[in-house]
Protein backbone atom coordinates (compact mmCIF):
# COMPACT_ATOMS: atom_id res chain seq x y z
CA UNK A 1 0.00 0.00 0.00
CA UNK A 2 1.58 3.54 -1.05
CA UNK A 3 1.02 5.65 1.92
CA UNK A 4 2.60 9.10 0.23
CA UNK A 5 -0.67 10.97 -0.12
CA UNK A 6 -1.43 10.00 3.70
CA UNK A 7 1.31 11.85 4.90
CA UNK A 8 1.13 14.78 3.21
CA UNK A 9 -2.46 15.07 3.46
CA UNK A 10 -3.66 16.61 7.15
CA UNK A 11 -6.82 15.58 8.57
CA UNK A 12 -9.15 18.58 9.43
CA UNK A 13 -10.05 18.89 12.97
CA UNK A 14 -13.82 20.62 13.17
CA UNK A 15 -15.33 22.02 15.91
CA UNK A 16 -19.01 20.76 17.54
CA UNK A 17 -20.34 24.03 16.35
CA UNK A 18 -18.76 23.48 12.77
CA UNK A 19 -19.86 19.93 12.45
CA UNK A 20 -23.78 21.52 14.11
CA UNK A 21 -23.62 23.89 11.26
CA UNK A 22 -22.71 21.54 8.06
CA UNK A 23 -25.54 19.69 9.35
CA UNK A 24 -28.02 22.75 9.52
CA UNK A 25 -26.94 23.18 5.88
CA UNK A 26 -27.65 19.71 5.04
CA UNK A 27 -30.92 19.21 6.45
CA UNK A 28 -32.45 23.03 4.91
CA UNK A 29 -35.41 22.55 3.20
CA UNK A 30 -34.08 21.85 -0.50
CA UNK A 31 -30.88 21.60 0.06
CA UNK A 32 -28.53 19.23 -1.73
CA UNK A 33 -26.47 17.04 1.25
CA UNK A 34 -23.67 16.53 -1.74
CA UNK A 35 -23.46 20.02 -2.65
CA UNK A 36 -22.78 21.29 1.24
CA UNK A 37 -20.28 18.46 1.33
CA UNK A 38 -18.34 20.13 -1.52
CA UNK A 39 -18.68 23.31 0.39
CA UNK A 40 -16.90 21.98 3.47
CA UNK A 41 -14.63 19.64 1.77
CA UNK A 42 -15.88 16.90 3.25
CA UNK A 43 -17.25 13.56 1.88
CA UNK A 44 -21.20 13.55 2.01
CA UNK A 45 -21.22 10.25 3.80
CA UNK A 46 -19.94 11.70 6.81
CA UNK A 47 -22.74 14.75 6.57
CA UNK A 48 -25.22 11.99 5.53
CA UNK A 49 -24.45 8.96 7.85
Amino acid sequence: MDTSDQATRQRRLRTNEEKRQIVAEATAAGASVAAVARKHGVNANLVFG
